[in-house]
């Protein structure tokens, strides 16, 4: 139990130095909300991804005075954590990645990139013969970006390196066959 109570009592202390640690050192932190973000890319590009999650009502009345009361809780709680500078995770993170899944988050996005920078994977909604071609030129576009934040340039080892690295980590979480 001494272990897991150090754990518990530095959720918001160590890893966060190891954030600032990584910006003071040249590094970039991403904060993302979605699986439709690459952290491979992110990993392999220098950066830290940062997984966040918005499922607080203590940080909606912050995000109520720019955005509707009867906006989605998810989306007033991310950026209530903003807004009201609640979140120290948020607070390490240079970009937050997000993503196109419904009206209310690209609205959320949009006002968040008055406070953040913010950068926004337009995720193609109906499956047909441009979703593929579409989402891909998502995925160049974040890539550019990426790079330009890092000022590193991805290339096809380091992300079959980092791919191996995160699949490895996904393997190693998994529950055991019965």
């Amino acid at each position: 139990m001494g272990y897991f109570d150090f754990v518990i009592s530095e959720i918001h202390g160590l890893r966060i130095k190891e954030h600032l640690d990584h910006k003071q050192k040249g590094g970039k932190v991403f904060c993302t909300f979605c699986l439709y973000v690459s952290d491979e890319i992110i990993t392999a590009l220098g950066g830290i991804a940062v997984g966040l999650c918005a499922g607080t009502d203590f940080s909606e009345a912050d995000a109520e005075v720019d955005l509707p009361r009867t906006l989605c809780p998810l989306i007033k709680s991310f950026y209530g954590f903003k807004k009201g500078r609640i979140c120290p995770y948020f607070e390490a993170t240079d970009v937050v990645v997000g993503e196109t899944t419904c009206d209310g988050k690209t609205k959320g996005y949009e006002v968040l990139g008055e406070i953040h920078p913010v950068f926004v994977l337009e995720v193609p909604h109906r499956k047909n013969g441009n979703t593929e071609m579409l989402w891909r030129a998502e995925i160049d576009k974040f890539v550019a970006e990426a790079q330009k934040l890092t000022g590193n340039r991805l290339t096809y080892e380091d992300l079959k390196e980092v791919v191996k690295l995160h699949n490895d980590k996904k393997k190693a979480l998994q529950p055991p066959l019965r």
